[in-house]
């Protein structure tokens, strides 16, 4: 049972990100990377690269014309070597990290060597682009293409920098301020939402902030995706975080969705969230072969948002698998 085992389609029949507003599944997957290289491996074809690889140039590499091996950017080795019998579509993972993943379709035998293949993320896979002030929906289906069971299928969002302590100084009771760290706000985006945690985990509040130093963040927006203004404390513990809330569609495993007419309509009885860890994210359950469920997204664009053209929306997954 690996990462692979579930994969992510656009909902509409279109397949169009546009069109993604419920209704059926179609065949077009979600892809976060582009892959391409200068001189491919002959009888080999990448497919996918996974969301937990890194921007940048990884090496796929033939040792012995049966087996290849992945190493994405950052990775100190290759992961394992994977066996190819004929013709195979099989992952290729990183050394110790599972989800660090492509999918590649291959005929052995294959030439050896080593090539360079360049991930390049994409933009407006989930949301066409927008314009400020404005709330978009759009839904996505998760299937199970693994013979086997999944078990514990949890999604939840995922973290765009390291997480940091308010200690410095925090956000009144309402209006716009300054969040400071004694820590760094080094690896965090430029411009984004925070999400601000009291030191039991509990919420706090997610704002929007449109520029930062190492050590503040410049907050003009408050109470985002739902959340309330509060007063915040020393303790807090805050989060690099992308704008955006998930949900389960309200019928939920199965093949039913709900439909929306267009991508500023919120679909009807859903329960967002916006939890960033697995326990307290989406409990969706298990999934037998071929089973799938909807996952609805909330985009919240606030009036005094920057255009910027690097905005990252990350999810996570977790789950078992049973043999």
């Amino acid at each position: 049972m690996r990462a692979d085992s579930l994969k992510e389609y656009l909902s509409g029949a279109s397949g169009l990100v546009e069109d993604a507003l419920g209704t059926v599944i179609s065949s077009t997957e979600v892809h976060s990377y582009t892959l391409s290289v200068d001189d491919m491996i002959h009888n080999v074809r990448l497919l996918y690269a996974s969301g937990d690889n890194r921007d940048g140039v990884g090496l796929l590499i033939s040792e012995d014309g049966f087996n290849l091996r992945w190493k994405p950017r950052g990775a100190l080795e290759a992961g394992e070597p994977v066996y190819f019998n004929g013709t195979n579509t099989l992952i290729l993972e990183a050394y110790n990290r599972p989800g660090q993943y492509i999918r590649v379709r291959g005929t052995t035998p294959f030439p050896l060597g080593t090539v360079k293949v360049q991930l390049t993320r994409v933009m407006n896979n989930l949301f066409p682009n927008s314009v400020v002030g404005i709330n978009n929906y759009m839904c996505t289906v998760v299937k199970n293409e693994n013979t086997s069971r999944i078990k514990n299928f949890k999604r939840y969002i995922g973290l765009l920098g390291a997480k940091q302590l308010s200690n410095k100084g925090q956000l009144g009771g309402v209006g716009s301020g300054i969040i400071e760290t004694y820590e760094t706000f080094q690896d965090w985006p430029i411009c984004g939402w925070c999400r601000i945690e009291q030191y039991d985990r509990t919420l706090r509040e997610i704002v929007y902030y449109d520029s930062r130093t190492n050590d503040s963040l410049n907050v003009v927006s408050r109470a985002r995706l739902g959340s309330s203004s509060t007063v915040g404390d020393p303790t807090d513990r805050i989060f690099a975080v992308p704008g955006i809330a998930i949900a389960k569609d309200t019928n939920g495993i199965g093949s039913s969705l709900l439909t929306i007419a267009n991508n500023t309509i919120a679909p009807a009885g859903v329960t967002w969230n916006t939890a960033i860890r697995p326990d307290e994210g989406l409990d969706i359950g298990d999934m037998n072969l071929n089973q799938r469920i909807g996952i609805w997204f909330w985009r919240e664009i606030p009036s005094v948002a920057k255009a910027n053209p690097n905005v990252i929306n990350k999810i996570q997954n977790s789950f078992q698998g049973v043999i």
